[in-house]
């Protein structure tokens, strides 16, 4: 089997190497023991939690980089309008994480992020509704009962939630 390494594959090293520090370097030494809460609730767990879902992802990456190895065109690159494409997707999708945050603190998060949600389906190429209104119905209310329930997390309040 060539082992030739290709970018996901480096990227998989680095993205493992740099969670491993984060989780057994940084996270110990820079974030804060709990101070008398229990160890579920303390401040390196959600860092813990970053850094082994960034293990797990990057592990991922590499063995799929292994098995199942990106096709290239014969010379190896893209054409001008994929280069633009690429591009005008990246410019787009900045603008509307800008404009999210404006209008978390204008209407609210859940109906923002509900509203953003749905337009980053739609703009990538999600056209199945049943998948788009299950995935609505999924994801905010677990936010909502996680994070507001849960763990007293409070949500910016907007004109309309």
């Amino acid at each position: 089997m060539n082992l030739k390494l290709n970018r996901d594959f480096v990227s998989g090293l680095i993205l493992f190497a740099l969670a491993m520090v984060l989780y057994f370097y940084l996270i110990p030494l820079q974030v804060q023991e709990s101070g008398g809460m229990p160890s579920a609730m303390s401040p390196r767990l959600f860092c813990k939690i970053a850094a082994v879902a960034l293990i797990i992802l990057s592990a991922v990456l590499i063995v799929s980089s292994l098995f199942f190895p990106m096709v290239q065109e014969e010379d190896g690159k893209q054409s001008r309008l994929e280069v633009i494409d690429q591009r005008r997707r990246g410019f787009v999708s900045v603008c509307i994480s800008i404009l999210y945050i404006v209008l978390i603190n204008t209407i609210g998060y859940f109906v923002s992020t509900s509203l953003v949600l749905l337009f980053f389906t739609l703009y990538f190429g999600g056209r199945n509704w049943k998948v788009i209104v299950l995935s609505q119905a999924v994801v905010l209310p677990f936010i909502y009962v996680l994070f507001v329930k849960g763990l007293n997390v409070v949500m910016p309040d907007g004109l309309l939630f």
